[in-house]
C-alpha cells in the first residue's frame, strides 16, 4: 500500500465531492467539476488526520483507545469543525467528553454510518494490528456491526489494493461470517473487542447479508457501465455499508482517476465520503510518487 498516494486521493476525493454534498444528482447540470482555487477538505479528511495523530507503533489497546478518544474530542472542539460533521460522531465524543467508555450504554452511540469508514486509512498501515486498530477506531464512535464489518473489508482492500475489489470484498465478508477468515485470530482484534462481550463472527453476521447486498448491488451496476448517478441501485453512501460498496465499486471501474473522482463526487448521495474513500483506494495502489499529479 502506498500511504501517501491513498492519503492524497482520500483528500483530493474530499474536497471534490464536498463541493456538492448536499446537492442532488437532478440539480448537477453536468459532472462536477474539481475545484477551481481551494481545494477546502471535510470532516472526512480531518478526522482522518485525527487518527494519524492519535496512533503509535506499540500502543496497548488501552493507550490507543484513550489516544483516539482525545484526539477526535480535539478535533470536535476545534474551531475548524465547521464543515457538516456528522451527527454519530458528534454526538459519541459529546458522550466520551462526559466520561462514559465507548461500550458502556451512553457511550458509542449504535450507528452503521460511515463516519467509521472514512477515516480509517491510519489503522490499515500496521501489519501486525491493523484489524483491531481498524475495529477500534471504529467502535470508539459507532458500535455497530455494521460500522466494523464494512471497516474491515474497505481496510482489506486498501491493503490489497488492485484486481476485482469487489468480488474479494464479498469473500473477505463471507470469510468473515463463517469465522474462517485469519484476521479475526489478531490477539490486539481480540483485546479490542473484549469490552463488547460478544461472539464476534456472530455479532458481525448481524448484518453481514446488509453489506453482501450491497457489494453485489455494485458489482451489478458495474457490470452495467459507470455511467449516471453513482448511488443508482448501489445506496447513497450515508451508511458504511453503502458507503464502502461505492468507493470499491468506483475504484474497480474501468476510468481514470480522474473521471473516477468526478464520478464519484457526480451523486446524488455522500459525495465527499464516496469520493475520499475511493480515492484513498485509488491512491493505495498507486506506485508512482507522482502517481496523482500525472493523472491530473
Amino acid at each position: 500500500m502506498n500511504y501517501r498516494n491513498a492519503l492524497i486521493g482520500l483528500a483530493a476525493g474530499d474536497a471534490w465531492g464536498y463541493q456538492v454534498e448536499f446537492t442532488s444528482y437532478a440539480q448537477m447540470r453536468a459532472p462536477v467539476a474539481p475545484p477551481s482555487d481551494t481545494w477546502v477538505i471535510s470532516d472526512d479528511t480531518q478526522m482522518t488526520l485525527a487518527l494519524e495523530d492519535a496512533l503509535r507503533p506499540g500502543q496497548s489497546v488501552a493507550e490507543a483507545t484513550d489516544a483516539i478518544t482525545r484526539e477526535f474530542s480535539a478535533w470536535a472542539h476545534s474551531p475548524l469543525n465547521d464543515r457538516a460533521p456528522g451527527n454519530t460522531c458528534m454526538g459519541s465524543i459529546r458522550n466520551l467528553d462526559a466520561g462514559r467508555q465507548w461500550f458502556e450504554p451512553g457511550g458509542a452511540i449504535e450507528s452503521g454510518g460511515c463516519g467509521a469508514v472514512m477515516r480509517l486509512l491510519p489503522a490499515t498501515t500496521d501489519d501486525e494490528r491493523w484489524v483491531g486498530l481498524t475495529t477500534l477506531q471504529a467502535v470508539i464512535t459507532h458500535r455497530h456491526p455494521l460500522a466494523v464489518i464494512s471497516a474491515i473489508v474497505l481496510a482489506d482492500a486498501v491493503r490489497r489494493p488492485g484486481g476485482p475489489l469487489l468480488p474479494q470484498a464479498v469473500s473477505v465478508l463471507d470469510s468473515i461470517v463463517d469465522g474462517s477468515w485469519p484476521g479475526l485470530a489478531e490477539p490486539f482484534l481480540a483485546e479490542a473487542v473484549a469490552p463488547l462481550g460478544v461472539d464476534l463472527p456472530a455479532w458481525l453476521a448481524d448484518d453481514a447479508a446488509i453489506l453482501r447486498e450491497h457489494l453485489v448491488h455494485a458489482q451489478d451496476r458495474l457490470a452495467a457501465g459507470a455511467t449516471g448517478d453513482p448511488c443508482a441501485g448501489v445506496g447513497e453512501g450515508w451508511d458504511a455499508g453503502t458507503a464502502t460498496a461505492l468507493a470499491l465499486m468506483v475504484a474497480e471501474a474501468p476510468l481514470s482517476p480522474f473521471e473516477a473522482l468526478q464520478w464519484a463526487a457526480t451523486s446524488n448521495g455522500d459525495s465527499d465520503s464516496i469520493a475520499a474513500m475511493a480515492g484513498m483506494v485509488i491512491g493505495a495502489g498507486a506506485s508512482s510518487a507522482t502517481f496523482w499529479a500525472d493523472a491530473g
